[in-house]
């Protein structure tokens, strides 16, 4: 990545914090919808000379982060929140995927923080089941519990993977942004403790697109230039860590 990029892609997400503050709730949706391509363009920009499927893979993650920015304008109709996490599900799988490598299993990580992991994401399981789940429409229920738990598992992954590498900071970072972004939706939409569409929703979620971009973009570039990447990561596996654990 050339040197004055990454100071343009900060610069872009305050002049976005900024401006969207002060707009209506549609211009600002728009916003959100734009701010996701140019996500998507700048971390393809940096990776088109070396891009792979990891890179494809979250590279259509924006893209459904886009069209899902723009689905909240028909939350008032249970299609559109149907639809909204339709889209939502779609990119997370996406995210996952481009988590996956030849190199690296999904569970890479000390034992403490795959412990710790699993239980922060029961206890929020638990939280979400007492607090929103009896508001919940009964179509729309096995949709949410897909999201929870798909979100939560990719939650433990980063998780466990930036506790072992510092690469992956930005990208955890961006993933509890997200999770906070979920969760002051989730009010919302269920207890109206906010206004719909609301300015903390969409400052959180493109927060944590930016994180996301910018920790995809580290990881994907330091694994590429560095030679001692595979034999560093040989004996990381679900099983080595499982013999450890028991």
């Amino acid at each position: 990545m050339k040197d004055n990029k990454l100071p343009i892609h900060y610069t872009i997400l305050c002049l976005y914090l900024i401006v969207a503050f002060f707009l209506n709730t549609n211009l600002r949706i728009t916003l959100n919808v734009l701010f996701c391509l140019f996500c998507a363009f700048f971390y393809y920009d940096n990776r088109k000379k070396a891009t792979n499927t990891q890179d494809i893979y979250f590279i259509v993650s924006l893209i459904c982060a886009a069209i899902a920015s723009l689905v909240p304008i028909w939350r008032h109709l249970q299609v559109g929140l149907v639809i909204e996490m339709l889209i939502s599900i779609l990119m997370l799988i996406f995210i996952l995927l481009c988590l996956k490598s030849k190199t690296q299993y999904l569970f890479l990580g000390t034992n403490w923080g795959l412990v710790l992991g699993i239980i922060l994401i029961v206890l929020s399981l638990i939280y979400f089941t007492n607090h929103f789940l009896p508001y919940i429409n009964d179509l729309n229920v096995p949709l949410t519990v897909i999201f929870v738990f798909i979100l939560g598992f990719i939650f433990i992954i980063t998780l466990i993977r930036a506790v072992n590498d510092t690469n992956y900071y930005q990208f955890f970072l961006g993933v509890c942004l997200i999770i906070s972004s979920c969760i002051v939706a989730a009010f919302s939409i269920y207890h109206n403790t906010f206004a719909l569409n609301n300015y903390l929703e969409d400052a959180l979620a493109m927060s944590g697109i930016f994180f996301l971009t910018n920790g995809m973009l580290k990881n994907t570039t330091q694994l590429q230039s560095s030679e001692s990447y595979h034999q560093h990561h040989r004996n990381f596996s679900i099983l080595y860590f499982l013999k450890k654990i028991f």
